[in-house]
C-alpha cells in the first residue's frame, strides 16, 4: 500500500462568503511525511473560473514555505476577498490543492463556498480575444477588449491601458457604460513610431477596469513590435586616384574611400566588413577619425603615409539609428611610364546574427550588400601627357599662324560699328571703335584653314562709327569717325589716306551714303546736320574742311542714318532721334515728314535701307524693336501718303533693331539688333512677308522665311548688317560688340514670287 508523503487538514469544510463586506478565511496544515526536506505550495481552485488566469479573488499566506524537515509542519493561511466569480450567487466547490516540487506530489481538499448578494458593486470580468499582438514601426493597431457587468446593476467603469509608451496610444483610457449582466467591446488605438523610436521587443500592457466602488480587474497581454527596416550602406567617393591631386603629380600619397554604414531598422545590428583588391592594392581600415587631418580646402589625407596590407575586419556594432564611419585607406606603387591603370576595391558586409528567420521580419540587411570602388593610379609620365603636350604645341603653333582665323593679333580689339561687302562680295570692309579699318576675305570665312583677315586699311587715329564703299569701281572707302571727321581712303597700296574733312569738331558722324555716281557724298551728324560733300577723285590737288562742302541741311534732331530712295538720287530718307523720318527733296531743297510713331527723346530710328533694283523698297528699324517695309512711289512721285507695307517685331522681347540691309533685288532683309542675333527674313513680291503665317512660326521650317543666321558672343548687340547674293546663296555680314566680324550663309527661297532660278543666269 502506498504511503502518503504529504498529509493536509483544513480548519473547516465550509465557509459562507458575502461580497462588499469583511473577507473569511480559513487555515490549511501540510505535514511533510517524507524522509528529505521539502517545501510546500497551496493552490485554491473555483469551480466555473479558467485556471489560467490570474487568482485575485483570495489572498495566500505564506505564498511559499521554506523547507521543512521530516515530520516538520506549515500552516498556510487562506483569505477569500471577492466572488470568484464575479456576480454568482449560491454554492460553489473549492479544491485546495497542496503541492511540493521537490516531492513530486501532492493532495486536494475539497471546501464548500456559500456565496451570498453582496452588498455593494460585482467587479466586472475582462477577456481579450487576442492575447499576443504583432505591430510593424508606423503602424496602426488596435487592441479590443471585452468587458462583461455580471451585476444586477448597470456599471460605469474606467478603462486603463498601461505598460505602452502613453504617446503611442490615441486614448490612455476610456469611460464606458456597461447594462446590467452585458458584455461591451470596447477598443484601444495604438500608433506605432518611426523606426529609429521604436525598438523591435516585447511590450507587456494592462488592461484595468475600474467601478466607482473601487473595485477593479486587470487582464494582461503583449505587444511584440516586429523588426523591421534597413542598414544603409555607401562607400564614397566611388572612384579615387593616385595621386590625388594633380598639383603634387610626382607624390604618391595614400588616398582614402569612406564607408557609411547607417542603421535604418528598429533592431541593433552587428556586422563584420570584408574588403577584396589586388594583391598589389595596400589597404588599412581605420576607425579613429582622429588619425585624420580635415581641412575644407584641401583633400583627406592619413597622418601616417607607411600604409600596410592589414587583414583586420572590423566587427561594427550598430544601435538604432547610428551611423558608423570606417577609413578605407588605399595605397599602390606607381609605375613611371605607360597608361593608367585601374583597380577594382569590393567593400561587402556580413550581418552576424540572421533576424530575417524571425516570424514576421520585413529586415532587408544591407542595401546594397556590396559596393565596388575603383582606384585609378597614374604613372609618373603617363603617355597621355605626353601626347596632350604635343598636341598643344602644335595648336599654340595654329593659333599664332596665319591660318587661325580667330588670331588674337589679327582683326579688331574693340565693337565693330560698320560693314559692308565689295559690289562682287569677294571683300568685306569693316570699322571699329579701335579706330582701324579692316578687310576680309569673304571665301574664307567658311574654310577653316584659310585666315579671313588680309589687312588693315589704316589707322583713323578716332573710333570708325561708319564707313561706306564708293560705288564706282570700290576703290575708295569714306569713313566716318566720332570726332566728326570723314576720311576717304584709298584701296591700293600706293593710294592710302587720299582726305580728310570735317567742319564741326566733335560732330559725330553717323551715316555715310554715296550718290550712285559717286561724285558726292553725303554725311548725317549727331547735330543734325546733313551734309553734301564733293567725293570726286579728279582734284588737282587736296583739299578740307569747306572747300569740297557743296550743301548743308541742318535738321532738329540727331541724325542716325541716310539712304537715297526712289530713282534719280533726287531724295534723300533722313532718319533719327524722336522716330523723326524725312524726306529731303535735293533739287528743290524741302523736306517733308513721313508719318511714323510718335516717339519720346530716347527714340529712334537707327537705321534705314534702300534695295538697288528696287529704289521705292523702303525698311527702317527703330530702338523700340521695330522693323517696317515702307512703299514710298506714291509719296515721292505724287502727293500720295508713303504706304507701310509689312511691319513687325524684329526681336522676341522688344531690343533695339540696330541695323536693317535689303538684298539688292529687295527679296531679303536682314537684321540685327540688341539681343545679339542676326535675323534673315524672306518677303514676297510686295515686300512682305508670306501672309500666311505673319510671324513666320509654322513656315519656317519648310521655306526658312525668318531663321537666325548668326549671333554674337554672350548676345553683344549687333551694329551692323549687310547683305549680298551670291549664286544660290545669301551671304550676311555683321559687326558687334564681341570685337567679331562675321558672315553667315542662306540658301535662296524661289517659291515666295520674289526670287527667281532664273535670276541666276543674269547674275
Amino acid at each position: 500500500m502506498k504511503t502518503n508523503l504529504i498529509t493536509t487538514d483544513i480548519s473547516t469544510t465550509e465557509l459562507t462568503f458575502k461580497p462588499g463586506e469583511s473577507a473569511v478565511s480559513f487555515e490549511i496544515n501540510a505535514i511533510n511525511y517524507s524522509d528529505r526536506f521539502a517545501s510546500f505550495q497551496v493552490e485554491v481552485l473555483a469551480a466555473g473560473t479558467d485556471e489560467n488566469l490570474a487568482q485575485n479573488w483570495y489572498i495566500l499566506s505564506p505564498e511559499i514555505c521554506t523547507k521543512k524537515p521530516p515530520g516538520d509542519s506549515t500552516q498556510f493561511l487562506v483569505k477569500i476577498i471577492d466572488s470568484p466569480l464575479p456576480g454568482f450567487v449560491g454554492q460553489m466547490n473549492l479544491t485546495v490543492r497542496v503541492f511540493s516540487i521537490e516531492l513530486q506530489e501532492e493532495t486536494r481538499q475539497l471546501l464548500r463556498l456559500n456565496i451570498l448578494e453582496g452588498s455593494g458593486g460585482v467587479g466586472l470580468k475582462l477577456t481579450l480575444p487576442v492575447q499576443e499582438f504583432q505591430a510593424y514601426p508606423l503602424q496602426q493597431i488596435k487592441i479590443p477588449v471585452q468587458v462583461y457587468n455580471p451585476s444586477s446593476q448597470p456599471a460605469n467603469a474606467v478603462l486603463k491601458l498601461t505598460g505602452i509608451n502613453p504617446t503611442w496610444l490615441i486614448e490612455e483610457q476610456q469611460v464606458i457604460q456597461i447594462p446590467s449582466r452585458f458584455r461591451v467591446d470596447a477598443v484601444f488605438w495604438c500608433q506605432i513610431p518611426d523606426i529609429t523610436q521604436t525598438k523591435s521587443q516585447v511590450q507587456p500592457f494592462t488592461i484595468t477596469a475600474t467601478i466607482a466602488n473601487g473595485l477593479s480587474r486587470q487582464i494582461t497581454g503583449n505587444l511584440l513590435i516586429l523588426p523591421q527596416g534597413i542598414v544603409e550602406f555607401r562607400c564614397f567617393p566611388q572612384e579615387r586616384r593616385i595621386p590625388g591631386r594633380r598639383r603634387f603629380f610626382w607624390r604618391s600619397d595614400p588616398v582614402i574611400f569612406h564607408i557609411e554604414i547607417k542603421n535604418c531598422s528598429n533592431v541593433s545590428q552587428i556586422f563584420q566588413l570584408k574588403v577584396q583588391c589586388s594583391d598589389k592594392i595596400k589597404y588599412e581600415l581605420k576607425t579613429d577619425l582622429s588619425l585624420l587631418i580635415q581641412d575644407k580646402k584641401k583633400s583627406i589625407e592619413p597622418l601616417n603615409h607607411d600604409v600596410e596590407i592589414n587583414n583586420f575586419d572590423p566587427t561594427i556594432d550598430l544601435e538604432i539609428g547610428e551611423t558608423n564611419q570606417i577609413l578605407l585607406v588605399t595605397k599602390v606603387k606607381r609605375h613611371w611610364l605607360g597608361r593608367i591603370r585601374e583597380f577594382l576595391i569590393e567593400v561587402a558586409t556580413t550581418q552576424t546574427e540572421d533576424f530575417c528567420s524571425i516570424s514576421g521580419s520585413s529586415l532587408s540587411g544591407t542595401s546594397p550588400p556590396s559596393q565596388t570602388l575603383k582606384l585609378k593610379v597614374l604613372p609618373f609620365l603617363p603617355l597621355g601627357l605626353i601626347l596632350t603636350g604635343s598636341v598643344l604645341l602644335l595648336g599654340l603653333l595654329w593659333w599664332f599662324s596665319g591660318l587661325n582665323p580667330y588670331h588674337p593679333f589679327l582683326g579688331h580689339k574693340k565693337p565693330v560699328n560698320s560693314v559692308q561687302f565689295d559690289g562682287l562680295a569677294s571683300t568685306i570692309m569693316s570699322g571699329s571703335n579701335d579706330q582701324t579699318i579692316a578687310e576680309w576675305k569673304v571665301t574664307n570665312f567658311f574654310n577653316d584653314l584659310h585666315n579671313q583677315f588680309i589687312g588693315k586699311i589704316g589707322n583713323a587715329k578716332k573710333a570708325v562709327r561708319v564707313l561706306r564703299y564708293r560705288p564706282v569701281d570700290n576703290n575708295m572707302i569714306a569713313a566716318g569717325l566720332e570726332n566728326g571727321e570723314i576720311q576717304l581712303w584709298g584701296l591700293t597700296e600706293e593710294t592710302g589716306l587720299i582726305d580728310t574733312f570735317s567742319i564741326n569738331k566733335d560732330d559725330r558722324v553717323f551715316a555715310l551714303e554715296f550718290s550712285q555716281d559717286s561724285q558726292t557724298l553725303f554725311s548725317g551728324h549727331g547735330s543734325g546736320l546733313v551734309l553734301q560733300w564733293d567725293a570726286s577723285l579728279q582734284r588737282d590737288q587736296m583739299t578740307k574742311g569747306n572747300d569740297r562742302l557743296l550743301k548743308k541741311k541742318q535738321f532738329d534732331f540727331a541724325v542716325y542714318d541716310l539712304s537715297f530712295v526712289g530713282k534719280g538720287n533726287r531724295h534723300l530718307a533722313v532718319v533719327g532721334r524722336y522716330n523723326q523720318f524725312l524726306i529731303w527733296n535735293l533739287d528743290q531743297n524741302k523736306t517733308s515728314k513721313v508719318p511714323y510713331p510718335t516717339g519720346g527723346q530716347d527714340d529712334y530710328i537707327l537705321s534705314v535701307d534702300v534695295a538697288e533694283i528696287a529704289p521705292y523698297l523702303l525698311a527702317t528699324g527703330d530702338n523700340q524693336g521695330n522693323i517696317t517695309i515702307w512703299n514710298m512711289k506714291n509719296c515721292l512721285d505724287s502727293s500720295g501718303e508713303c504706304e507701310v507695307i509689312d511691319r513687325w517685331q524684329g526681336s522676341k522681347m522688344g531690343e533695339a533693331v540696330r541695323s536693317v540691309s535689303f538684298s539688292d533685288n529687295g527679296c531679303y532683309l536682314a537684321s540685327g539688333g540688341d539681343d545679339g542675333k542676326v535675323m534673315l527674313w524672306a518677303l514676297t513680291s510686295e515686300g512682305k512677308r508670306p501672309l500666311a503665317m505673319p510671324d513666320g512660326s509654322s513656315l519656317q521650317t519648310n521655306l526658312a522665311i525668318k531663321q537666325e543666321v548668326s549671333h554674337s558672343y554672350r548676345q553683344k548687340k549687333i551694329n551692323s548688317v549687310d547683305v549680298k547674293i551670291v549664286g544660290e546663296n545669301i551671304l550676311i555680314a555683321s559687326g558687334s560688340d564681341d570685337d567679331q566680324v562675321r558672315i553667315a550663309k542662306a540658301k535662296r527661297i524661289f517659291n515666295l514670287g520674289c526670287d527667281f532660278r532664273g535670276n541666276l543666269e543674269i547674275e
